[in-house]
This record gives C-alpha cells, structure tokens and sequence, in this order.
C-alpha cells in the first residue's frame, strides 16, 4: 500500500494535542484503572522501505520476507504503582496499517539497557528484530519500564518482580485504551515475550495473570528466552564465575537490590574504585553508561573477596532472601508457555531455564502446554534470534 499524508498528518495532530492531556475512563470492557495518558507520534515505516534495510541488516536478513505492512510507531507515557505512588511510565506502541480485520496484540519486553535514554519509548524507525512481529501484522507494544523513558530519573529496579510487572499489565490496559481511542482494531489474543531481563519479566507477567483473574487480562502464550527466572541459582552461578565477562550486570542488580532491600555501603560488595562508582549511581550522580563503562574485564575484580565467599558460603542471608523472593514460583500454567535457551550462552547460563522447566513440571505443569527448546550452538544474542524464527515458523 501506498501511506496517505492526510491521514497521516491528522494522526499527528491529534497526537500533539493528546499528550499529556487524555484521561482513561473509568468504565468499558477493560475495566482498568483511571490515569493518565499521552501520545506522540515517533516513526512512520513503510514497508517498501523497510523490507532492503532489513535484508542488509545482518542477523535480520532472515526476517525480511515478514516484512508485509507498513507501521506507525507511537510513544505512549501512562502512570503505574510504584512502591506506593502513582509515576509516570511510558513504552513504545507499533500498530500497522490497513490490515483487513483486527489484530493480536504482542508484548516484547526488553533486555538490560544500560543507558536510561535508549528505553523503546526513544526509538525513531522499526528496523529491529523486537519490531518484526508489528510489521507482519501483529500489534507491539514495548513498555519501557522504571528506570527508563518517562521515569528515567529512578534506579531501574533490575529484575525486581513486583517493581516491574505492574508496569507492563499497565501498559496493556494503557496501550489497548490508546488502540481503542484511535480506532484500532484488536482481538483477544495477547502474546508475551521477552528475552534476557525482558525473558524474566515475560514469565513474571505471564505466571501474574494467568494466577491472578482480578487483573481481567487472559494471556494467549508467553514466550521466555534467556531469563534469569530463578533468582537465587542465577545469581549462585553467575556470582561463582570469577572470569564472568560481564561485570556490569552484576553491578546493576546489587545496586537495584542494595537500594530496594538492603541500603547497605556498596563497599560491602565492590572494591574499590568501583565501589565509589556504584554509590555515585545509587545516589543518582551517575547514569547507567558510566556505571557500565566503569566495570572491570571479569567479575572476580569487581566483587569482594569476603562478599563472594560469604554469598557462596552460609552467609549473607539478607541478600539471598531477597533473591529468593524475587524468583518466579514454578506454576503449572493454563496457558501454552514456550521456554527458549542456548546451549552457549555465557551470559544467562543454560542451567537456569533447565532448572525453571524441571520445577515447572514438578509443580504439576502439562508437558503439552509448558515448551522447553534449546539451540545447539546458540550464545545470547543467538538464542533470541533463533527464537523469533521458531515462531514465525510456528505462524506459517
């Protein structure tokens, strides 16, 4: 199809009018909760367009015969609970044009970010791989989290569970609101994916909804790829590698735990210069990219000889509770639920996804609804490539 500016320029109008300023009913099929929301039109992409850059981008090459409609791309700011309060949040929404009846709705949750301004909210063309679903038809929405976009100025609570999750369930009801307002059609099927924090954050929604029938959200499938859905063996594995070649992770979920939980000197964790650095980021005195460009090479020379070996050993209790608690409880789920790990990965060790399919199967989980695939050869970025073409292919 061919995009019409007048449409187009209409869209944007009513964008630049409704920012800020719309206001959720509090009545409807969607029974959600009142607040605030605002719009503002980010990309427009055509697929015409689109289709050659995907083919010459890389790993996406593969993607490009999905590439079937044109889409536009919306930033979409709307409040959530915060530990109390009501903030502002916000998250990308990707719809496409001119289909021929109403579409399912995807949510991609996504990875650690190390930077607070790259959040998906910040995105100018859909030339990624989290945005092939929308321009094969499928609707996305992509919720930033805390920490990032609208609410940039906080700590992001790193896999914190009851400190995210709402924030994604918020952003269905805000962002199937937006649909609704525009006049965009929609089914029931809600899919969630995620990958590496995001893979987390997807069976924690998932695990959240299908338990919880309050919320009035029926999930059609989740799809989890690479997460560390077991708190405490995720932590055990990745806190016993001295050589872990990416420090800055763990930099970040003590910070987010020590400040959530703990509110102990980073000192207690870090040697130092990097302990310095990590209180200067608690403190909100410095941004995720310095923090991440202050780690050391490995892991064994960020962390304290005598915090490793007390974690490791039959100490630091108050740190192990908070990991425990934030783990996502082995369910048997009512829902297809399709697991995704790589044999490779460095980052996410293999182990954990093994160990959340086994405790979900022990929890009385039908092997015919709860999916367990792993890539022979896969590292991090692989596997969630590989996933993507697993489903597509599941699509056709």
């Amino acid at each position: 199809m061919r995009h019409d500016p007048h449409r187009l320029t209409a869209f944007a109008r009513r964008c630049a009018v409704a920012l800020g300023a719309l206001l959720l009913g509090s009545g409807g099929a969607l029974a959600a909760p009142q607040r605030a929301l605002g719009h503002e039109l980010l990309f427009e992409g055509w697929a015409e367009d689109v289709r050659p850059l995907v083919k010459r981008t890389g790993d996406l090459a593969p993607f490009a015969r999905h590439v079937e409609h044109d889409v536009l791309g919306v930033r979409l700011e709307y409040t959530t609970q915060y530990r109390g309060d009501s903030i502002t949040v916000s998250g990308l929404v990707v719809f496409p044009l001119d289909l021929e009846g109403p579409a399912p709705i995807l949510v991609w949750n996504h990875g650690t970010l190390f930077n607070e301004q790259r959040a998906p909210s910040s995105w100018t063309d859909p030339v990624r791989l989290q945005l092939m679903p929308a321009l094969s038809g499928v609707i996305t929405f992509m919720p930033d989290y805390v920490g990032y976009g609208a609410s940039a100025s906080r700590i992001h609570p790193y896999v914190l569970r009851d400190d995210i999750v709402p924030s994604v369930i918020d952003m269905i009801y805000a962002g199937r609101e937006f649909l609704e307002r525009e006049g965009i059609g929609f089914t029931d099927e809600l899919h969630i994916w995620g990958f590496s924090e995001g893979g987390y954050v997807a069976l924690a929604t998932g695990y959240e909804l299908d338990t919880n029938p309050a919320h009035g959200l029926a999930v059609t499938e989740v799809h989890a790829v690479s997460g560390p859905y077991d708190m405490s063996e995720a932590a055990r594995l990745i806190l016993a590698d001295e050589d872990y070649p990416v420090p800055s992770y763990a930099a970040l979920l003590i910070a987010a735990y020590n400040e959530r939980y703990w509110e102990r000197p980073p000192s207690d964790f870090f040697v130092e210069p990097h302990a310095g650095l990590v209180a200067r980021f608690q403190a909100r005195e410095a941004s995720l990219p310095m923090l991440a460009r202050g780690m050391p090479e490995t892991l064994g020379q960020l962390l304290t000889p005598a915090f490793r070996t007390s974690f490791l050993g039959a100490g630091e209790e108050a740190v192990k509770a908070g990991f425990r608690a934030n783990s996502i409880p082995p369910w048997a789920p009512g829902i297809p639920v399709f697991l995704y790990q790589g044999t490779h990965d460095i980052d996410v060790p293999m182990a954990i996804g093994k160990k959340q399919h086994a405790a979900m199967l022990a929890a009385g989980a039908d092997p015919e609804r709860l999916s367990f695939t792993l890539f022979e050869g896969a590292d991090h970025p692989a596997t969630v490539l590989r996933a993507m073409s697993a489903y597509f292919e599941r699509e056709d």
